[in-house]
């Protein structure tokens, strides 16, 4: 408390009100981080030399070619400036590690390769400048609008290779290869140098690269700093620790034979897969229990495991809420938008937590989560596509061209005719997870208790499936049922009474009947 009565008075004095920012306060806010110069990893970093352009043009794949699509999924680019900051050295960091909240057009790329020969014949990447991040908000602001990235006149940043060959010399530890193209930043355009350590198979493409790169020939100057504030771009120094990661592991290549034709790894062979598996996870005690469902040939779906249950509280709280982190590293993880806001209430609703489903959050935490349990499982989980959810909700024993009866609709779903809870005042409440029968692969409350995130929905986003709140004529999840179990989301609904502007991207208030079950890639069982 007291330390955050002085930075109050400290504001006041720099500014009146508090708009005002000096540098020293900036770390005592813990904005920016100041080290010791002994711990600069810059002198024992590859320096980048800076060339004039060599004007590199895209090539097109040749028809035996494999080319590896780069996304925000499997990329991630970040930079540390360092800075003088009351004449201690001092860094933040930054980057494009993720899209925040919109997956598409904001990082995307290629690398094509000679799948005989084993080599690579061009990486090329666009950024979209405006999703960068950095480690606070008014750093952020002050990257994009105070001189440095520009990104309302400039709002793309390329980088094309023009010869990568096997590395010699370098510094960077485990560095396979040397790579030279044009990188473009602020319509400046020059040809760089890195090291990277380099990896490719048929199935995958991993990249990882370290150096430093002087920001002054591409026009990251600071030439409008904000009023009041001690820092100047002679404080800021030229070199700026660059790292690059790709892995591209878990996703299928595309075959270039003419047209963009996906590889066909043939149909998943379901005699060498378990029915059910469970998968653990170190951070939460609620196992993850998953059926596997048949795949369908003929409408392209391939086998995959869907979990028996909607995602729970004890699975999805400890992740959204930063409780596996320490302070620090939350408020980082949210600043990059890798965690979600802490909310505005108690988004259970009181409805229960242990052994309940998560609910009200959007299908960007959603997808987020879903990224996080990848890294903290090695398995590839993901939402379904809507595709696949139906198909499940189908396998499972709905017939689509009966509608549910009542009868079944208790047994099967939770909806406002069962979900009457006495402890709160009659409201509708969401059961625990496993209260209703199973449908026959084993899967729980697909057609009523939460609605499901899925993907793949074009423009909208949708969730699919009854739910506690809704009326008989709404459950079922095949669209010939009666209601049609697909739902559109709309923030003026779901979020009509947020009390900030911009209506929060991660959380609903009135939307508290949307939840979500995950999947898991049927290679990452075997």
């Amino acid at each position: 408390m007291k330390k955050v009565l002085v930075v109050i008075v400290l504001l006041a004095l720099c500014g009146g009100a508090g708009w005002y920012f000096q540098e020293e306060i900036m770390v005592m806010l813990g904005i920016v981080e100041t080290i010791d110069e002994g711990d600069d990893p810059r002198p024992q970093m590859d320096v980048a030399p800076i060339a004039t352009a060599e004007d590199v043009k895209a090539i097109e794949p040749a028809g035996d070619d494999v080319v590896f699509d780069l996304s925000i999924d499997n990329t991630a680019i970040t930079f540390v400036p360092y800075k003088r900051v009351a004449g201690e050295l001092a860094k933040v960091g930054g980057g494009w590690e993720q899209g925040l909240g919109d997956p598409e057009g904001k990082l995307s790329g290629k690398v094509i390769c000679d799948a005989e020969a084993k080599t690579i014949k061009q990486i090329r990447l666009v950024i979209d400048t405006d999703t960068l991040w950095s480690e606070h908000p008014m750093l952020t602001t002050a990257l994009k609008e105070r001189g440095f990235f520009m990104v309302e006149k400039y709002p793309k940043a390329t980088f094309i290779t023009s010869k990568i060959v096997p590395a010699s010399g370098a510094k960077m530890e485990g560095a396979t290869h040397v790579i030279t193209g044009d990188l473009t930043v602020n319509e400046q355009t020059r040809s760089i140098t890195f090291p990277a350590k380099i990896e490719l198979a048929a199935e995958a493409f991993t990249l990882d690269s370290r150096f430093t790169l002087n920001r002054k020939p591409f026009n990251l100057n600071y030439t409008d700093p904000w009023p009041g504030m001690s820092l100047k771009d002679e404080n800021i120094e030229d070199a700026v620790v660059m790292e690059l990661k790709v892995n591209t592991a878990g996703e299928e290549a595309t075959a270039q034979n003419g047209t963009d034709t996906q590889v066909d790894a043939g149909p998943v062979d379901l005699a060498g897969l378990p029915k059910t598996v469970k998968v653990e996870a170190d951070y939460t005690s609620d196992p993850f229990e998953l059926v596997l469902v048949p795949g369908d040939p003929d409408k392209g779906i391939q086998p995959f495991y869907m979990s028996k249950y909607e995602t729970t509280w004890g699975q999805f709280m400890p992740w959204a809420y930063c409780n596996d982190i320490d302070e620090t590293e939350a408020a980082k993880q949210r600043a990059k938008e890798l965690r979600p806001s802490t909310p505005y209430q108690d988004t259970d609703r009181g409805y229960g937590i242990d052994g309940y489903p998560a609910l009200s959050m959007s299908r960007l935490s959603a997808e987020m989560f879903c990224k996080y349990l990848s890294q903290k499982t090695g398995k590839k989980f993901r939402l379904p596509t809507e595709a696949e959810w139906e198909h499940a909700y189908r396998t499972g024993g709905y017939d689509p061209s009966k509608p549910l009866t009542e009868a079944q609709a208790n047994e099967m779903a939770v909806w406002m005719g069962n979900s009457v809870n006495d402890d709160l005042d009659g409201q509708y409440a969401t059961r625990p997870i496993g209260s209703m029968k199973p449908n026959k692969l084993g899967i729980h409350d697909m057609a009523g208790n939460l609605a499901e995130w899925v993907t793949d929905t074009g423009d909208e986003k949708i969730v699919r499936g009854g739910h506690f709140d809704g009326e008989f004529a709404d459950l079922g999840g095949a669209l010939e049922y009666q209601g049609s179990g697909r739902i559109a989301e709309d923030q003026e609904i779901w979020n009509e009474t947020y009390p900030n502007y911009p209506k929060s991207k991660w959380w609903y208030v009135e939307g508290r009947w949307v939840g979500f079950r995950v999947v898991m890639e049927a290679s990452s069982a075997k």
